[in-house]
């Protein structure tokens, strides 16, 4: 494994123009200040990827592509961080020298700020992915299906789906997606994703912060517990009047007329249960009919994210090349806290300043 932390590291930024509707480049750049430009990266916001980038003087009329090449020890990597639209965006001149600071989002702002105008509605049959596909391209998005997703590529609604005028275009992408247990997501390259949601905790772990090796983080975190919102159940459900019993339909559905289940959380959590002596339900109403085990996992997948009971940890480390908000790491310390750590955590936050080291400020968010 490359050293990313050790003294020699070089590291360089390219900010390419690209076409909002084709997404390929158009062979222009973007000048850009030196070390002020920065990006931001939430696993659990809207648009996923946001920054601000800093130009002298140039506008950006066009979505920017940014590179980020790092070598260190004779070990070199290029890796695109994010395609972004420029929004709104603020200038200060002196001397005749102008610098602009442009707010910028990935491409799921396109759909995350836009809503039907018209009402959207699909019967039953529908395929989910196709839909879902309509809904990005009528915008002049562009859909990937991810392989986890290979297997349910041909799925379609069991029930008839609608949407009414007004509702917001990205709501609605991730309401469908949470009904077929799929993850909504954007690429490096401006392509809105989905996959199928895969909890943290079957996670293969991509990268190991290691006590005392490859020096990439800096010394000393910081530790919080959330508990503001700490729903400890959630119930799950599905109803509806009717479905097609005859398996040599082509819309045969083999799922009942309606099921419905709970998941807790564990005794071990300082807000099961088991410690506060109450319970905080969300009732999740599922649109689709599925298996009771998709039912389960939705629910246990709400309450994953939604809790609020959970460990974090912040920490400052140098840009490590491929890893992204959503992986799971390994953190291990035993210098700065009064107790040793060696957890598994989710990179939940990551902001990113596009400097020497490519410094970032990371949340750890804790898995189990």
């Amino acid at each position: 494994m490359a050293d990313w932390g050790a003294s020699g590291r070089v590291d360089s930024y390219e900010f390419r123009l690209v076409d909002p509707f084709t997404l390929q480049e158009t062979g222009e750049t973007v000048s850009t200040i030196e070390g002020e430009s920065q990006l931001s990266f939430n696993y659990y916001g809207d648009n996923i990827a946001t920054g601000t980038i800093v130009t002298d003087a140039d506008d950006i009329g066009k979505l920017v592509r940014v590179y980020h090449t790092v070598s260190v020890g004779g070990e070199e990597a290029t890796e695109v961080l994010g395609t972004f639209f420029a929004d709104s965006s603020t200038a200060t001149a002196k001397h005749h020298a102008i610098k602009r600071t442009h707010a910028c989002y990935s491409t799921l702002y396109r759909h995350t700020e836009d809503s039907f105008v018209q009402d959207f509605a699909r019967t039953a049959g529908t395929n989910i992915v196709g839909e879902m596909r309509d809904i990005v391209e009528a915008d002049g998005g562009h859909l990937r299906t991810l392989p986890s997703l290979r297997d349910e590529a041909s799925r379609t609604h069991t029930v008839d789906i609608w949407f009414e005028i007004g509702t917001n275009k990205g709501e609605a992408l991730r309401t469908i997606c949470g009904w077929c247990g799929w993850e909504l997501g954007v690429d490096p390259y401006g392509y809105v994703t989905v996959g199928a949601y895969t909890a943290p905790q079957d996670k293969a772990i991509s990268y190991e912060f290691e006590d005392g090796e490859s020096c990439t983080y800096a010394a000393g975190y910081d530790f919080s517990n959330t508990n503001a919102k700490a729903v400890n159940r959630c119930i799950a459900y599905f109803s509806r009047t009717s479905k097609q019993d005859d398996p040599d339909k082509d819309n045969y559905d083999p799922w009942p007329l309606s099921d419905s289940t709970f998941v807790d959380l564990p005794e071990r959590s300082p807000f099961s249960y088991q410690r506060t002596g109450r319970h905080r339900t969300y009732v999740l109403k599922v649109g689709d009919a599925c298996s009771h085990d998709d039912l389960v996992a939705q629910a246990q997948r709400y309450l994953d994210e939604n809790s609020g009971a959970y460990y974090s940890f912040q920490i400052e480390h140098a840009g490590i090349p491929g890893l992204r908000v959503g992986d799971v790491v390994r953190y291990v310390n035993r210098r700065d806290g009064s107790k040793d750590i060696d957890l598994r955590l989710q990179v939940a936050e990551m902001q990113m300043t596009l400097g020497p080291g490519c410094m970032c400020r990371t949340t750890l968010r804790e898995v189990d």
